[in-house]
Order: C-alpha cells, then structure tokens, then sequence
C-alpha cells in the first residue's frame, strides 16, 4: 500500500478489470445468463449523439472498453473560426449571413480547420467536444459548429461548464482542463471511457493550453503561424491537429 499521505495517481473513471470478487449468493447456484436478443436498449435522446458510434465501443458483456477511444475537444473562436470577414487567402470561408460576436462581431468566418471539419484529421476516429469561453453565438452558428463543423458527432444540445453535453461555452480559459473532465465523465456515464492520455485539446490561447498541466490529458496551440496579440488570427489548420502528447505551445 502506498504511504499515507501519498497522492494517487489512478483514474478514477477507469473501469475496474475483471477479478475475483466475493459473493452473496448460496454455494452452487450459479447465475443465469441472458437470452440473447431480449436486452433493450435505451431510447435515444435527441440532440445527443450514440453512446457507441464513433470510437467508443463497448465490449460484448456490456462493459465499458477503453481499447481505441479518443476524445478530441475544440475552442471555437480563433481556432475552429478566423477573423471574421477574412478569407487569410483563400483558406478561410466566410459565411454569409450568420454572425460571430467573438472580438468585437462580425460575419462568422470559418477557419482552414473549420472549412475542411474536424473529420479531416485523425479526430474523425475520436470522440468530439467543445470547450470554449465564448458564447458560442447565437443559434445559427452554433448550427454551423456542431452540424458542419463537427459533423453532427457531438450531438447539437450545448452546455455551460457543468458538462450536462459534450458542447461547452462559457468555460474560462484556467478552467479548461476541467471541463475537459467533464466531458470524459459525460461520455463514460453514456458507455465510453476515455482515458486522459487519449484527450487532445485544441486552442489558439496559451493559457487554455497551459491549464492542462498537470491533468494527464494532452492540449496543443494552434493558429501558431497567425497570431493576433494574444489570439490566434486566421484560426487552426487541419495540419496543426496531431496526435501530440504532452502541453505544448507554439
């Protein structure tokens, strides 16, 4: 046993491995096994995505499986968006339309990121979130987010930091890794455990990425080669999203 006083370092959303656990029941009699094909499922909830499709799985008995299961979380503003109005030559997709009120507002302006969608990078084998400290705009960009850009993954219902869906705003920047738990915890209470090492965060602000320290998740900046002060300018790449461990900045 470890001394006393010594942090843990389990996960306590790790599920428990099969082992040899006591048990109430009278000497042999033994447990009946269900009958194939009588199990129900849940009905499922609009505007949540499957608890299965997607890179979570569950193993034959039911059990949540950690083999294979990603999760990918996104900012929005600068990061899955540009500086409203600006096409960065040609990279950018400005929306017509639909209205961003992040930096002082403008048109909603896809970045190269959010043009070509999470599902051109290895993300399209993960899991998918939002963690953003914005609002997330109105209804009509939040649709361009969830629908478009993540491809309807992540199901369309958003939330505040208290993770109630995989889509967050209002989430402070030294809150972000936190959210991110939270998310891990949503998705394991609907099947899918996703260990911290195979979280990868995304975000165009250093110190959203600096709050992952220390979690066992990983987060990366991106937006590095357009900077506007503190922000990014022309927002993500698809080539800036890797599978990097660790915290790194630009």
């Amino acid at each position: 046993a470890a001394p006393a006083g010594t942090p843990s370092t389990e996960d306590p959303m790790q599920p428990r491995a099969p082992g040899n656990h006591t048990s109430s029941r009278a000497p042999g009699r033994s447990r009946s096994s269900p009958v194939a094909g009588n199990r129900t499922q849940p009905a499922p909830v609009p505007g949540e995505p499957s608890p299965v499709k997607n890179g979570g799985n569950k193993t034959a008995g039911g059990n949540v499986s950690a083999q294979g299961n990603c999760l990918c979380l996104f900012d929005i503003d600068r990061t899955l968006t540009g500086r409203q109005g600006d096409t960065c030559g040609g990279s950018n997709s400005v929306v017509g339309g639909v209205w961003d009120p992040a930096y002082g507002g403008g048109t909603l302006t896809l970045s190269a990121l959010g043009r070509a969608g999470v599902s051109s990078t290895f993300c399209g084998a993960c899991k998918l979130g939002v963690i953003s400290a914005g609002s997330g705009g109105g209804g009509d960009m939040r649709g361009r987010i969830c629908g478009g850009v993540l491809g309807g993954r992540a199901g369309c219902s958003w939330s505040g930091p208290g993770a109630s869906s995989p889509l967050i705003v209002g989430c402070h920047d030294s809150h972000k890794a936190a959210c991110a738990h939270g998310i891990r915890a949503w998705y394991k209470h609907r099947g899918t455990y996703i260990p911290r090492s195979n979280v990868f965060h995304f975000d165009d602000k250093a110190s959203s990425v600096s709050s992952f320290h220390g979690s066992g998740m990983n987060a990366i900046q991106i937006s590095c080669s357009s900077r506007s002060g503190h922000t990014g300018g022309c927002g993500g790449t698809p080539g800036e999203v890797s599978r990097k461990h660790g915290v790194h900045h630009c």
